[in-house]
């Protein structure tokens, strides 16, 4: 326990005392926060201490996450950065493997391009609007269906 202190407290003891309630208000200390342990802990007294509005700012933010449940303990904390880690790297995975099919069908839809112009078409031919009404879903399907072929393997 340190000693009253009888001085002015100074700006950097006030940040300290700042940062302290904040890793209060992260758990990372604790649940139980009181102005009696922020006395032995620096050594101001409570009333030292109250006279500084960004202390009792930061002293009523701490207690307001700790009561609402808003902070949680250290290793609450540190399981929850592992499962959003863990999940980070699957959603990275899965945008990997995204992109990879992507540019397989980059490639087979340029093959097929290159070969309706082999048969003497164009691609605006092939691609602009149809003139008649469209198949519905079962006949486009129908005529699709000789084109659904696994994704060529990459080279």
């Amino acid at each position: 326990m340190k000693a009253k202190r009888f001085g002015r407290m100074s700006p950097q003891e006030e940040q300290a005392i700042i940062n302290e309630l904040g890793k209060w208000q992260r758990g990372e200390l604790g649940s139980s926060l009181t102005w009696a342990k922020l006395e032995t802990r620096f050594g101001f007294s409570r009333q030292t201490l109250h006279t500084r509005k960004s202390i009792t700012d930061a002293f009523a933010l701490a207690k307001a996450a700790l009561a609402g449940g808003l902070s949680k303990g250290k290793t609450d904390a540190e399981q929850q950065i592992a499962a959003m880690a863990a999940k980070i790297t699957v959603l990275e995975n899965k945008l990997a493997a995204s992109e990879e099919r992507e540019r397989k069908w980059m490639v087979r839809w340029q093959q097929i391009a290159f070969h309706v112009r082999q048969r003497g078409m164009h691609t605006r031919d092939v691609d602009r609007t149809a003139t008649s009404a469209v198949p519905d879903k079962r006949e486009a399907a129908a005529v699709l269906r000789p084109f659904d072929r696994p994704i060529p393997s990459a080279q």
